[in-house]
């Protein structure tokens, strides 16, 4: 976040020094740039922050002269610019907190198999039962496992399981360094055609730690171990 604002703030400086003393139609162009610049850098650090009417230009009629467009492209470039000052403030917000062991710790497992990831591994023998230890072995999915333990219903014999894929559609925490508690459901191979998608019987309790702001940012652990032989947890994208 630090880079990008250094970074924002050296191309609009630029932008500034040469609105000076440009012609009206060059400030507006330069003006427009700076814009762009910043809603693009919106859309990607703090997209909630986006409302599209906001930013809807006036259409310019004939009778709209260069120096009305300038003044229009100024109120809108200054109301990005207080966004872009919440979406800091939200960031400082979101990272202040300390980084609990389970993110730093050598051991949490980086899980990498591809069979984990969206539906891959159909009819494989995996087992996770014996990878981790209820209570005490976090785990993250990285690499072609995917970024995010799944948030829908996998299909039935796919991640690597020929018994049961674990996935989840708890909230995950949304502050770095908070905890909270989900639901790991199991797919059971029996049902069709995506298994039985919420089996209480097989669901297990566990808790996700959001360790950073990257999609793939969290780490993971089952409070209760594994309902059965061949029963793995599954990854996405």
């Amino acid at each position: 976040m630090k880079f990008v604002a250094v970074f924002l703030s050296a191309v609009l400086f630029c932008a500034s020094a040469q609105l000076i003393e440009s012609p009206p139609e060059v400030q507006l162009f330069l003006l427009q740039l700076r814009v762009r610049l910043l809603t693009n850098k919106l859309y990607d650090l703090c997209p909630d922050l986006i409302r599209d009417e906001a930013f809807v230009r006036e259409k310019a009629a004939d009778s709209l002269t260069v120096e009305q467009n300038l003044e229009i492209e100024q109120q809108i470039y200054e109301h990005v610019l207080a966004l872009m000052d919440e979406c800091n403030q939200q960031a400082t917000s979101t990272t202040s907190k300390p980084l609990p062991l389970q993110c730093t710790s050598s051991a949490t497992l980086n899980l990498t198999e591809s069979w984990r990831n969206n539906w891959n591994g159909s009819n494989l023998s995996n087992d996770d039962t014996s990878t981790f230890i209820a209570g005490v072995t976090w785990f993250r999915f990285t690499g072609l496992a995917g970024n995010l333990l799944k948030n829908t219903c996998p299909n039935r014999y796919s991640c690597g399981s020929t018994s049961g894929a674990y996935w989840s559609d708890s909230p995950l925490p949304t502050r770095v360094g908070d905890t909270v508690n989900i639901t790991f459901y199991e797919s059971l191979s029996t049902m069709t055609p995506f298994g039985d998608c919420d089996d209480n019987s097989g669901a297990q309790r566990g808790r996700a730690t959001r360790c950073s702001v990257d999609r793939g940012g969290v780490v993971y652990i089952l409070d209760v171990g594994l309902d059965g032989n061949t029963d793995t947890v599954c990854g996405m994208d």
